[in-house]
């Protein structure tokens, strides 16, 4: 008479299938979460850049002149005078972190605290007697502190803005 049932062979096999999907299904998973988290790294650096140049742009493009720095040369600090009465604006930077003083006013962080920039540099492209000032800015933005060099992501930024005055 047969009995029903499973053989211990029949048993190895579905144990050794059923373990080799439920690994599979485990490394997949794993590796979506680090694929979640290399893309949010990238994200917030690229949306810090986009953040940074559109400020620095609109800032540049409601000055009145560039103070700082002159003509034909570059430097670390930008200051930027406004149309009477308002108060002149001056980017720089900190321990990695950009901020943007209007003159009387505390310091408003511009870059966020997720990302460290750095090799700032604005460099005013007009010449001594030009009507108008343009600016070069540059800078590198990238992840303040990866979990691992796989979180690494930098960006090098160079962008120029003219007055609109």
């Amino acid at each position: 008479m047969m009995k029903k049932g499973f053989t211990l062979v029949e048993f190895v096999i579905y144990l050794t299938l059923v373990s080799l999907v439920l690994t599979s299904l485990v490394i997949w998973i794993l590796s979506l979460g680090a694929v979640r988290d290399k893309n949010y790294v990238a994200v917030e650096v690229e949306a810090n850049a986009q953040i940074v140049t559109s400020i620095i742009a609109r800032e540049v493009r409601a000055a009145t002149a560039i103070v700082n720095p002159p003509a034909g040369s570059a430097a670390t600090v930008l200051e930027l005078t406004r149309p009477s009465p308002e108060p002149g604006r001056k980017f720089e930077l900190l321990d990695g972190v950009l901020w943007l003083t209007t003159a009387g006013q505390a310091a408003v962080q511009v870059s966020g605290g997720a990302v460290e920039l750095t090799n700032l540099l604005f460099t005013n492209l007009a010449e001594p007697n030009d009507a108008r000032d343009n600016l070069r800015a540059s800078f590198t933005l990238r992840y303040r502190e990866p979990a691992s060099a796989d979180f690494a992501y930098e960006i090098e930024v160079r962008t120029v803005i003219s007055l609109r005055q």
